[in-house]
This record gives structure tokens, C-alpha cells and sequence, in this order.
């Protein structure tokens, strides 16, 4: 299979999990809205399914430990299983609202290797020399592709329901399976890993100041946007700009992310690893700070979106490349599991911190600390980070820190 055959078929395989990933998370939340009417069991539903992250130093473990094609069979099968008895039992006239929410936690559970697989069979699929291109349009792939099951779940919801939108995405699911075989399917290191909270990972990306600097830069982005899904809803509604604002505020998102994308994919050989991720954070942060100032214009609003969405998908794309192209395959689901979960984490803590901030200063304020604090992440940590000798952010990780 040549390089280019083998990307596609990741880019097809991913493009298929961020369509039933969105369909699935979006689907469960309306199921158990629906049968309780209640926004506390939402919301309990809601940390159910995303406090597993937690676990992803043992997700890690599993990755290194058995092969990529034998990790995503069993997180795919099992997460299809407890969708198909999620929405049988939903189907209920008096649905068994606490084993919906157990169920959804296991859900969570399953799901935490996913993202480490995947990004270690990505690996496989790369070129040598290419690392920066592939991300960018990956990083389209991956953001379109949940825009779509998001608007696909809202759809079925409103014409078959909860429960059903809540099978197809499983049966989706299975489909990823069939799927398997066409992309490279990455072997294990000859030294076993232990299944553990295997701590490796994390310790790869502290040893180095690069590393540390780009993983911080991750999480600062993914507290910025927090923003956007807790407080923008009502901030369009009091600017005038309804529902159909927020639509538009989204769909600007996606957009920025594509444009993004496109450009690292066309231009990104051309710059340093500096050059896209200070500008690409700093553009995230700034973006959102500016927001509240001229809220009224939803055209504006939408541009700075724009601008936002370009930022994250240019710092994100050279962010990523770096470690595709310096972490050894044997380490490379720790890795990439300790990330996600980074992520994930500082997207949870920017939720909470959003909602409380906006009740004592008010929601204007949340965009401007996140903007502020995003612009200075990038602007000190990462201008330092981004200092180390060019040995230092070329050189390989052959072993992991001990």
C-alpha cells in the first residue's frame, strides 16, 4: 500500500469517528435530557462521560502495549455494545435514568484509548518530511467531520429521536471496524509495557522545555475556547443576534478551522515550528478577548471567530507535527494519550472556571481573562521554550523518562 493510499484511508477512517463521536456524545446528553427534563442530570451525564479522561496514563499503557489494530477493535466493539443498550433502554417508557448514567461513564471509560490509537497509527501513515503537511489536513478532517455529526444529530433527533440517532451512531461505529484493515496497523515495541498508570508519558513531555512549553500551549487553547460553548449562547441572545447567531458564530469556527488547516497543509514546510505556534496561540487569545467589545456586529463576531478558528488549526497542526516527528513509536500512545487528556482536562477545568467567573464578574470579563491569559502563555512560555538549540527540538525520543 503506497503512502499516499494509506493516508487517505486514515483520513476516511477518522473523518467516520468524528462524525459518530459527535452524534453519539450529543445524542446520549438528549436521552437523558429527555427522559429526567432535568439540567442537573444533564450536567451529571455530561461529567460522567467526560471525567474517564482521567484515565488516559493507563489508556497510554494499553496503546504501547498491544497493537493498534487490536486497541480500536475493542474500544469500537465495546463502545457499540453499551450504545445499543443505551438506546434499547432509553426506548422505555420509564427509562432507568442511574443506569443510563452508569452506562454512559463506561462509555467514557472505553472510549479513552481512541484517540492515543489513532494518533499512533497517523504516525504510520506519514511520510518522512511531511509530518507539518498531513496534520494540517488532518486538522480539517477531524473538526468538519464532528461539525457534521453534530448537525446530523440534531437532525435524526428531531425526526427519529434520541434513541435511534443513538444505534446509528453505534452502528457507525462497527463500520470503523471494517475499515481497520486498510490502514497500517502498528505493532507493539519487543519490551512488553506494563498496564499502569503509566506516568511515561508525561515525564517525555516535561524533559524537554520545548515540549513542555507546546503542551501548555494545547491546554491554554483549549481553555480559551471555553468561552464559546458556555457563555456565547446567551451573549447572542442579549446582542440581538439569537440562536441563528450562535449558528453562524459556530459554522465561522469550522471555517476558520479549514481555512487553517488548508494553509498549514499549502505553506507550512515554509515556516519554523515558532513561527506557527506564537502566532497561531496568540491569534486564538486575542480573538476571543476582543469578542464582548464589539459584540453587536455579528459579522465582526464572526470574523474574530474566523481568525480564532485559523490561529488554533495552524498552532495545533506544528504542535503535533513536532511530536509526530520526535517520539518513538514504542512511546507514542502514552504520549499522544497524555496529550488528549491535556487537552480534554483544560477544556473541563475552562467549563467550570467559565460558569463561575461569569456569575462574579460577569460573562464579558471570561473572554477577557481567557484572551489574556492565552496571549501571555504564548507571548513568555512558549517564546521561551521555543529558545532551545535546534538539537534540542529536532532529536528523536528513543526511550521514555525515567
Amino acid at each position: 500500500m503506497n503512502a499516499y493510499r494509506k493516508f487517505v484511508n486514515y483520513c476516511l477512517l477518522y473523518a467516520n469517528t468524528s462524525v459518530s463521536a459527535g452524534m453519539a456524545g450529543i445524542a446520549l446528553s438528549y436521552c437523558i435530557f429527555g427522559a429526567s427534563q432535568s439540567t442537573l442530570l444533564l450536567s451529571l451525564q455530561l461529567g460522567l462521560y467526560t471525567i474517564p479522561v482521567l484515565l488516559m496514563p493507563l489508556a497510554g499503557s494499553l496503546v504501547d502495549r498491544y497493537s493498534t489494530a487490536r486497541v480500536l477493535t475493542a474500544s469500537l466493539l465495546s463502545r457499540t455494545v453499551l450504545l445499543a443498550v443505551f438506546a434499547l433502554l432509553a426506548t422505555h417508557d420509564d427509562p432507568p435514568i442511574p443506569l443510563l448514567l452508569a452506562i454512559s461513564f463506561l462509555v467514557g471509560v472505553i472510549r479513552q484509548p481512541h484517540p492515543g490509537a489513532l494518533r499512533k497509527v497517523f504516525s504510520a501513515t506519514i511520510p518522512d518530511g511531511e509530518y507539518v503537511k498531513a496534520n494540517g489536513y488532518i486538522n480539517v478532517v477531524g473538526p468538519v467531520g464532528g461539525a457534521v455529526g453534530a448537525l446530523l444529530a440534531g437532525f435524526l433527533i428531531s425526526q427519529i429521536g434520541a434513541p435511534n440517532t443513538v444505534l446509528i451512531a453505534a452502528a457507525m461505529f462497527t463500520t470503523q471496524v471494517l475499515t481497520l484493515p486498510f490502514v497500517p496497523n502498528v505493532q507493539p515495541a519487543q519490551h512488553s509495557v506494563k498496564i499502569s498508570f503509566d506516568w511515561s508519558g508525561i515525564r517525555l513531555i516535561r524533559r524537554a522545555s520545548i515540549d513542555t512549553g507546546l503542551a501548555v500551549a494545547l491546554a491554554v487553547m483549549a481553555i480559551a475556547t471555553a468561552p464559546f460553548q458556555i457563555l456565547l449562547p446567551g451573549r447572542m441572545a442579549e446582542w440581538g443576534h439569537g440562536s441563528g447567531g450562535y449558528g453562524i458564530a459556530m459554522a465561522s469556527s469550522t471555517v476558520g478551522i479549514t481555512v487553517g488547516g488548508l494553509f498549514v497543509a499549502w505553506a507550512g514546510r515554509r515556516l519554523s515550528l515558532g513561527q506557527g505556534v506564537v502566532p497561531g496561540v496568540i491569534a486564538v487569545g486575542a480573538s476571543v478577548a476582543f469578542i464582548p467589545q464589539v459584540g453587536g456586529s455579528l459579522p465582526i463576531v464572526a470574523g474574530l471567530i474566523v481568525v480564532s478558528g485559523i490561529g488554533g488549526a495552524i498552532a495545533e497542526s506544528f504542535i503535533f507535527a513536532r511530536f509526530h516527528a520526535t517520539v518513538a513509536p514504542d512511546l507514542q500512545g502514552r504520549v499522544f494519550s497524555a496529550l488528549s487528556g491535556l487537552e480534554s482536562l483544560a477544556a473541563t477545568i475552562g467549563f467550570l472556571a467559565a460558569g463561575a467567573l461569569a456569575v462574579v464578574t460577569g460573562p464579558n470579563a471570561v473572554f477577557w481573562v481567557a484572551g489574556a491569559i492565552t496571549v501571555l502563555a504564548a507571548w513568555f512560555t512558549l517564546r521561551a521554550s521555543l529558545k532551545a538549540p535546534a538539537t534540542e527540538q529536532q532529536e528523536a525520543h528513543a526511550t521514555a523518562a525515567s
